[in-house]
């Protein structure tokens, strides 16, 4: 083995031509202005639920009817504010296709009472029949 140590000397000190390093995460020197967070982004003063319309448009349809009609309103709502400006409009494409998937499952929903109610009555009038008939 040699004598060399896998790390180096923790006193050891740069030459002093060699400039400090920067602390990480400093902040920048003075007189330079702070960044934008991103170029060309703009705040919007409401934050999106398009993401939420979508989970509630695809529970409505798999899972829970119920939730159906909350996700073709919130999806309509979330429409309208980014059609105003109060919301991103990268995320529309979401918000329509979560409306649209209330739609579908709200249409479902009714579609599935209405044979329900229909499956009752059918039932009770073939076990009327059949004992007046009995």
């Amino acid at each position: 083995m040699s004598d060399q140590q896998p790390f180096p000397d923790p006193s050891y000190n740069p030459p002093p031509t060699e400039p400090p390093p920067a602390p990480p995460y400093a902040a920048p020197a003075q007189g330079y202005p702070m960044p934008a967070a991103y170029p060309g982004y703009q705040a919007y003063p409401e934050q999106s639920q398009a993401t939420t319309v979508l989970v509630l448009g695809l529970l409505g349809i798999i899972t829970c009817a119920i939730l159906s009609p909350f996700a073709w309103v919130m999806g309509n709502t979330e429409l309208e504010a980014i059609d105003a400006g109060r919301r991103p409009p990268h995320n529309r494409s979401t918000a329509n296709a979560g409306r649209i998937l209330g739609i579908i499952g709200s249409v479902l929903a009714i579609l599935s009472l209405v044979a329900a109610i229909v499956g009752v009555i059918a039932f009770f009038a073939i076990a009327g029949a059949a004992v007046s008939s009995g």
